[in-house]
């Protein structure tokens, strides 16, 4: 799937990138598809992440490269989005904004077990 037009640049690009430089734009692209999410409801910057998760994944070379390019696109929309747990937490701030250390940093402990 080539991309024609305006995006064919931009396409180019992300298709191009190798190395530290692909991680950081999936990571990139993984925070602004969590910036979709509540509160925030920035739902057009979907339509800038999605394209770029698949330009990348497309330029990857092979099912290990693409493997990364997704992994690292879910490291950053999981690690922008627990913004959520905070506002979560801070609907009734005087009862449970303590909790809001424990829920954000705590999540690795859990994720271990």
């Amino acid at each position: 799937m080539r991309a024609g037009g305006i995006a064919a640049a931009p396409a180019a690009r992300l298709r191009a990138l190798t190395g530290w430089r692909r991680a950081a734009a999936a990571v990139l692209a993984g925070a602004l598809a969590a910036a979709a999410l509540p509160p925030l409801h920035a739902v057009p910057l979907l339509w800038l992440a999605l394209p770029a998760l698949l330009w990348l994944t497309e330029g990857a070379g092979g099912r290990r490269g693409a493997f990364m390019v997704g992994w690292w696109f879910g490291l950053g929309h999981f690690s922008a989005g627990l913004y959520w747990i905070a506002h979560a937490l801070l609907t009734e701030p005087d009862k449970y904004a303590w909790m809001i250390p424990f829920a954000v940093v705590g999540w690795r402990r859990c994720w271990r077990c």
